[in-house]
């Protein structure tokens, strides 16, 4: 380590707590190197460095006002609350752009910050790493004039001092590259305080920085041509999703939303998709007359029927009065066959101004009243757990015919296991 005095430049203070392991890295960066360990050491000997890099500063948070070199902070939580002094000159600064290599693919929501004429239109300092779907170009940092809310990142050239000022999120992989570039950048401003940088180097390559320059290069292009075959694809997959939601909102999913006719017969579709046999009673008797909706049959059970019942409510989950009116049915279907059919079915579209993960159970504030349907060979069916056994795979079809023609009480899909709340008896 050097001992303040006469230092090669740039003189860097490491603020904070570091893993050592980076330290070491950023080390090899410079000439003289100072580890420091919060604001304390920052208000006594900040004018004896050229660049502090500032992450998890122990005592009170750094006020970056108070900084008059070059300074790079990382993370949100040592500097909330950092904004410009308004009786400073930090109002303007120019747009700039430039790029940051090995940049982190999660840095995709990168935020523009904006810099006004008055400095007290800096927003304060304190969104974290957001992972949104907002567009970005992770390549670059960029500072802009267009207003943004939760600022993120920014790196600028200060006005009023001349210094260099970034704000980054905590990339521990991508320190060093990202410091390497700042650097690069701000050496152009500031040729005293990094005058072993050498910004003019870039027109002076060897051979072999030159070769990885071209093949860095090749693989940008590879990068952006990739991306744009992704970008093609994604919208032709969204331009198919918006037809299958199209189609889902017509189809299955309506047995979600609606009641009489079009839930009758969106519930008849499924159990055909299931692999029972439907008979829809209003065409069968046309001229009306009280009946039940459905007569459904299973041709691998032979003799096997079942008496449906179907409704759909706004607010409530069905009620025993609901019940009773099946019951007439099934007395009526004794009184035509002779005999009593095989099962009752209810099929209950409940609640559908609701969302669906949000409804109660059919019944659910009265169980004795399920309870007993159930010893009467009934089985109320709820249209959330019909549609999530109609999307199911439909190798496990034959699962769900089995419960649907063996259940009593209540059908639940999926499958309950037998120690679960309200599961199977073993």
């Amino acid at each position: 380590m050097t001992t303040r005095g006469e230092q090669p430049r740039p003189r860097v203070a490491i603020v904070g707590q570091w893993d050592s392991a980076i330290v070491e890295s950023l080390k090899g960066l410079f000439p003289t190197v100072h580890d420091w360990t919060g604001r304390r050491q920052v208000d006594r000997h900040g004018s004896e460095v050229d660049l502090i890099l500032a992450y998890k500063t122990e005592g009170k948070v750094i006020d970056a006002r108070l900084i008059r070199c070059h300074s790079i902070l990382f993370g949100a939580y040592p500097f909330q609350g950092f904004q410009a002094d308004p009786a400073k000159s930090v109002s303007t600064c120019k747009t700039q752009t430039f790029t940051l290599p090995q940049t982190s693919p999660s840095l995709h929501a990168l935020r523009e910050l904006t810099l006004g004429d008055d400095a007290r239109n800096w927003p304060v300092l304190t969104a974290s790493l957001a992972e949104d779907q907002g567009a970005f170009d992770a390549g670059a940092l960029a500072l802009s004039t267009v207003p943004a809310k939760g600022v993120l990142a920014t790196v600028c050239v200060r006005p009023s001092t001349g210094t260099g000022l970034a704000w980054l999120p905590w990339e521990p992989a991508h320190v060093r590259a990202w410091v390497t570039a700042i650097m690069a950048e701000w050496a152009q401003h500031d040729e005293k305080a990094f005058a072993t940088v050498r910004p003019w180097r870039e027109g002076w390559l060897t051979r072999e920085e030159a070769c990885l320059v071209r093949r860095r290069a090749e693989l940008q292009a590879d990068r952006e041509r990739a991306l744009a075959a992704a970008d093609k694809a994604m919208a032709e997959v969204d331009v198919g999703l918006l037809e299958a939601r199209h189609a889902g909102d017509l189809g299955w999913r309506s047995m979600l939303t609606a009641q009489e006719e079009p839930l009758v017969s969106i519930v008849t579709m499924a159990l055909q998709a299931l692999g029972f046999r439907v008979e829809n009673r209003d065409l069968v008797n046309p001229k009306g007359g009280l009946r039940e909706d459905l007569r459904v049959c299973l041709d691998e059970v032979p003799g096997w029927e079942a008496v449906v019942e179907i409704k759909g409510f706004r607010r409530s989950g069905g009620s025993s009065e609901d019940l009773r009116k099946l019951e007439r049915h099934v007395k009526r279907y004794r009184d035509e066959k002779d005999r009593w059919p095989n099962a009752r079915w209810f099929v209950v579209n409940g609640q559908f101004e609701t969302a669906p993960a949000a409804r109660h159970r059919a019944f659910a504030s009265a169980p004795d009243v399920l309870r007993d349907f159930g010893h009467d060979d009934g089985l109320v069916i709820g249209t959330v757990d019909l549609f999530r056994a109609i999307v199911d795979d439909p190798a496990r079809f034959g699962e769900i015919r089995t419960l649907l023609v063996e259940g009593r009480g209540e059908f639940r899909w999926p499958r309950q296991p037998p120690d679960a709340p309200g599961g199977e008896p073993p």
